[in-house]
């Protein structure tokens, strides 16, 4: 092959690989300019996903200052992207906190444990106008190279509604618990103040009038009476005291109420009443609901010591399902609502939480009992009503009452003339295990001409029953008894003898008490402390009624 010829095939082999470089590197652009374009999709897709996602996400640098939020923080929070990027996370989205300052070490230390991992943490936020939320946020770190914090990326959802549910949750289990405690210590007391009650009585029927003797006992009643209202209080918070329910028109009961609330209150202070023009009918105990307007207007008027204004107002309201799953109680229906207001120094919000246990108090040694509040919460379940409260440090108080309202029945009231103490020559069966109530009632029975047979628990009554079923008129049965409880035993004898006449008499009981439940059954039910001489009225009246 000449020199000429070789140099043709080379230049040609050259030229084969020029074309299918210069046809490679046109490849490689066009595959660059793909993956340009696809770089390209894709952050506009994640744009469009973090500025659209119904979550907030957050991102700062290593030394706090926020680079990125996106528009549902932003809105949440409320900045606008210009006024957040460039500011501290601390101050603006986490609140300061006076130990550490805007120190992020540790929290940035926490994240690091595991850099692999998403660190999760709930803490309380601040929104721009001072709002306090909860937020659950999902964190992750960037690192360079050497290992040195670039950025955290935050995810974070607001679960403030869900932590006030969390915290009514507990209120509530808290208060049934102690509720419980306070039933059974107000048992045992009720028994100590029948005692002292019922002795006074039956010393007062030995005392003349005029004699000095008499004051004496007549002070010693009052004070027993006194204890008698303040476990009556613990009885209503616990929901174990028995109500004597019947229509009450919740706008005729406050009216009554007015004068006496004025009474209450100081000169500086005013009520007003704004009542609905309709009838709002309920099945109440009407003196119970009367302690509840009272216990409010009283804590009202501790909160303006320099004066002020309670409104109280009522309306029909609606209660539907989406008002239980905002507020996380009631049940659909109609309600008698009763807005009780003042203008007082307000509760904050750790306050808020604890109004209704059992001896909490903000007011000074010696002020007030704590049970207010308490019982008020216990009446208003024990009606099936609902109560909730809104207030705020100088925005005073606001309480909502609801009461299941009944359209259908009238509301009537009864009087019923004093009669003159009446005994008779009956035999009463006596259930009784606390042997100085046993002895008080025996004491008072048979004074009166009653002939008595006494038994010490559950088990000696129906023996005591079996022995004497020919004699026996009427029983009387404590209801929480060792062996058998007052019920168990009203049961069982009433196979023996279902006619039998019965009177529960107790300081406590289980919700297994309802009126109309024990008339249906010739029988009914009288709250320790009782005075002998109450006792003896109800004796004759149960007996002599059909």
């Amino acid at each position: 092959m000449t020199d000429s010829s070789r140099t043709k095939q080379q230049l040609s082999e050259e030229n084969c690989i020029l074309l299918r470089r210069i046809r490679e590197l046109e490849q490689s652009e066009s595959e660059l300019r793909q993956a340009k374009d696809a770089l390209k999709e894709s952050e506009r897709k994640y744009r469009e996903l973090v500025e659209n996602a119904n979550s907030i996400i957050l991102r700062f640098n290593r030394n706090g200052i926020i680079t990125f939020l996106n528009e549902f923080g932003q809105k949440f929070f409320g900045y606008s992207e210009k006024e957040i990027i460039g500011r501290h996370v601390v101050g603006s989205i986490v609140p300061e906190i006076e130990s550490t300052g805007r120190d992020l070490k540790p929290l940035l230390d926490k994240i690091c444990l595991n850099p692999d991992a998403f660190e999760q943490n709930i803490n309380e936020n601040i929104r721009r106008n001072g709002e306090r939320v909860w937020i659950s946020w999902t964190n992750r770190i960037a690192m360079d190279r050497r290992g040195q914090i670039l950025e955290v990326l935050s995810i974070g959802s607001d679960i403030t509604e869900r932590r006030r549910l969390e915290d009514q949750l507990r209120h509530t289990q808290k208060i049934e618990s102690l509720g419980r405690l306070a039933g059974g210590i107000a048992h045992d007391f009720n028994n100590i103040l029948n005692a002292i009650i019922g002795f006074t009585d039956l010393l007062k029927m030995k005392i003349v009038d005029n004699e000095p003797a008499m004051r004496y006992a007549e002070q010693i009643l009052k004070a027993g009476q006194r204890g008698a209202a303040l476990t009556r209080q613990v009885l209503a918070f616990s929901r174990k005291q028995m109500l004597d329910m019947r229509p009450v028109n919740i706008n005729d009961n406050i009216r009554d109420l007015q004068k006496m609330l004025c009474r209450l209150v100081r000169e500086d202070i005013l009520i007003r009443l704004e009542l609905s023009d309709q009838d709002l009918i309920v099945m109440a105990d009407a003196d119970q609901l009367d302690q509840v307007i009272i216990n409010l207007t009283t804590n009202a008027r501790d909160a303006m010591p320099g004066g002020g204004s309670i409104d109280i107002s009522t309306c029909i309201f609606t209660m539907d399902e989406g008002f239980v799953r905002s507020y996380g109680f009631g049940n659909p229906g109609i309600y008698a609502l009763i807005t009780l207001s003042d203008t007082g120094c307000g509760m904050d919000y750790e306050t808020l939480l604890r109004i209704f246990e059992p001896f909490f108090t903000t007011k000074e040694k010696d002020k007030g009992t704590g049970l207010g509040l308490a019982a008020v919460y216990g009446i208003l379940n024990q009606h099936g009503g609902y109560i909730n409260v809104e207030s705020g440090p100088g925005k005073g108080t606001v309480f909502y009452l609801y009461l299941p309202l009944n359209p259908e029945i009238a509301a009537k009231t009864e009087l019923t003339p004093t009669e003159e103490l009446r005994g008779g020559t009956e035999t009463i069966l006596i259930a009784e295990d606390d042997d100085t109530t046993r002895n008080i009632t025996v004491t008072a029975l048979t004074g009166f001409g009653y002939k008595v047979i006494e038994a010490s628990d559950g088990e000696d009554a129906i023996n005591k029953f079996i022995e004497n079923s020919d004699v026996v008129d009427l029983l009387i049965l404590d209801y929480i008894m060792p062996k058998k409880n007052g019920m168990e035993v009203f049961d069982a004898i009433r196979k023996h003898l279902p006619g039998i006449k019965a009177i529960f008499v107790s300081g406590y009981t289980d919700g297994s008490f309802d009126n109309n439940y024990l008339s249906r059954k010739n029988a009914s039910f009288v709250q320790k402390p009782v005075k002998p001489t109450d006792l003896v009225r109800t004796v004759r009246e149960t007996l002599d009624a059909e």
